[in-house]
């Protein structure tokens, strides 16, 4: 048993894996500061033979790379995506995964070998599905759910992307890291803001033109009200807390 504790792992290269309610398997390197789940920490070795045995499989599958990058460990990433797995890299800062390389044609969990399955499933994130997400924050890991009854702390998912935004995370995967973190519209508009350093206007426009929030924006108009009254209140000096 490899048990160890987050401040044992941290600033180190770990790597374990999970799967999501979907049965697709995700590969997760911390990258030195990326959450690691309990599971995980109570036998580290456990994930390392797993992923060595994974890496021993063939892998006839095409990969679809998601990010250019010549990272070292690229080839791993790549090599996941040839065996159907989903791969993750962290941030040394303590940021979100973000997703490397995709399968073409994910593998489930209940095809892999058991030695592996059995690792993979000690981190099941029932309520995620890989195939949409492309970060993944450290609170979505641990309520393993993209839908949350209550909104986490605000505060704390900014905190968790700005190292993300730092390396280039696109607005518009922004938009979907804040709405699958449980925050409404009107925060994720200001995230966006404030992250990119947008007008409350521009910032709007991102948010509510995306695929994730486009339907209910144009199904309820009153909505559509509330964020132009954030706009105008934002525009002169407003608390959005007031709304």
């Amino acid at each position: 048993m490899g048990a160890k504790t987050a401040r044992d792992i941290s600033g180190y290269e770990f790597d374990w894996l999970a799967c999501d309610g979907a049965g697709h398997v995700g590969f997760f390197s911390t990258a030195g500061g990326g959450y690691a789940p309990e599971a995980f920490l109570r036998d580290t070795d456990a994930h390392s033979d797993a992923i060595e045995a994974l890496l021993a499989l063939p892998g006839p599958m095409k990969r679809e790379p998601e990010t250019q990058t010549f990272s070292p460990f690229h080839h791993t990433w790549q090599l996941m995506a040839e065996r159907g797995v989903f791969a993750y890299d962290a941030d040394p800062n303590g940021g979100p995964y973000q997703l490397k390389s995709a399968p073409a044609n994910p593998i489930r969990v209940e095809d892999l070998p058991d030695s592996i399955a059995t690792v993979a499933r000690q981190n099941t994130l029932k309520g995620l599905d890989f195939s949409g997400l492309k970060v993944i924050t450290g609170e979505l890991i641990k309520t393993g759910s993209q839908k949350q009854d209550t909104p986490m702390d605000y505060d704390t998912v900014i905190d968790s992307l700005r190292p993300a935004v730092q390396r280039g995370l696109s607005r518009e995967d922004a938009v979907v890291a804040l709405h699958d973190a449980g925050l409404t519209i009107i925060y994720g508009i200001k995230g966006i803001s404030q992250l990119y350093g947008l007008s409350i206007g521009d910032a709007k426009s991102v948010v509510a033109g995306h695929p994730v929030w486009r339907g209910i924006v144009k199904a309820a108009e009153p909505l559509h009200q509330e964020l132009e009254d954030y706009a105008e209140k934002m525009k002169g000096g407003g608390n959005p807390d007031d709304l």
